[in-house]
């Protein structure tokens, strides 16, 4: 996949996300996590790398902190 691919389905998967805050259709998926800017934060890098996926709390801050203990390990090839 090119970088400008990556980006498009990246901003795809953000404007479906930005739709279903402004219809509150985000709470039939997301209950009210989105509400929390912690939680949004979590969400939001889980909606552009994936798309919309049901998630509960504890899914979402496990998939994060998985995320999480990826990117010093990417930090430090990218800066090699």
């Amino acid at each position: 996949m090119t970088v400008s691919q990556r980006e498009g389905k990246e901003a795809s998967h953000l404007k479906e996300f930005a739709e279903m805050m402004e219809t509150s259709e985000y709470k039939h998926i997301y209950g009210e996590l989105p509400t929390s800017p912690l939680f949004l934060s979590f969400i939001l890098e889980d909606v552009v790398e994936f798309g919309i996926r049901r998630s509960g709390r504890a899914e979402i801050v496990r998939r994060w902190s998985n995320e999480d203990s990826k990117r010093p390990s990417e930090r430090r090839t990218t800066e090699s």
